[in-house]
């Protein structure tokens, strides 16, 4: 049947699917293939249900772009710049000295285990599972913690960009 599909103009993803597509076809009229004509194999009849999937493929997708892909098009994706690479406008450079004043602003208000849970958890994006035994928490302590610091340093940026 792949043989059929790439010989009907199909290529690896699509004739990966219109394989699926004719075994569906195939089980669902199982009982309509008959032998009684000299001629008559399973395999013409199977031959033209993958005739049909493959028509039926092309006539759904008229009209639609082929994606490309492959090893070609992803290294033609890496030479194209990043516009933003380079780029760090007023608005971004201010943003991050905000958010830095606002954790210098709340870490204090929190003890150091606490501040290491938040830390840990939230910036690090380590599971509180693996932090329980290194911090002597909880799982729920940790993420309570981490909730703490969060809410807080919410309000301080409210007010901070208010």
């Amino acid at each position: 049947m792949r043989f059929w599909c790439s010989r009907g103009g199909l290529q690896g993803p699509d004739a990966e699917d219109v394989a699926q597509e004719i075994f569906a076809a195939a089980g669902a009229n199982l009982d309509s293939f008959h032998h009684d004509q000299p001629g008559d194999t399973f395999r013409g009849w199977l031959r033209s249900i993958t005739r049909n999937q493959v028509r039926l493929h092309f006539r759904r997708n008229q009209g639609r772009p082929q994606a490309e892909g492959g090893s070609d098009a992803w290294r033609y994706l890496q030479d194209v710049p990043d516009p933003l690479a380079n780029i760090e406008d007023e608005e971004t450079v201010e943003m991050s000295h905000l958010y830095k004043r606002a954790l210098e602003q709340v870490r204090c208000e929190f003890e150091e285990a606490t501040w290491q849970a938040f830390w840990l958890s939230a910036v690090e994006d380590r599971p509180p599972a693996t932090l329980s035994e290194q911090l002597g928490m909880t799982p729920a302590a940790i993420r309570q913690a981490k909730s703490r610091v969060l809410r807080r340093l919410k309000q301080e940026m409210g007010e901070l960009l208010a």
